[in-house]
């Protein structure tokens, strides 16, 4: 799988930092024959969906972040 990141950057104090980071998956794929896990990441589109347009989620403001935050490891 491959995804990239969509920053909101503000100035603080003179210099520049991520106020907000969300992610969109660009494509994903697995060798035959094993099934794609998708039922393992139910809300793997809840970013949007990648497109070469005005609907791809960079364009969308404000910015949002529609997944919940994961902390691996912790229950």
């Amino acid at each position: 799988a491959a995804g990239r990141y969509i920053d909101r950057l503000e100035r603080r104090a003179g210099e520049w930092k991520i106020a907000l980071r969300t992610n969109v998956i660009e494509w994903g794929c697995l060798p035959p024959p094993m099934p794609i896990p998708f039922a393992d990441v139910p809300d793997i589109a809840v970013n949007g969906v990648s497109s070469r347009s005005k609907e791809d989620p960079s364009y969308q403001r404000p910015l949002v972040n529609r997944r919940a935050p994961a902390n691996p490891g912790k229950a």
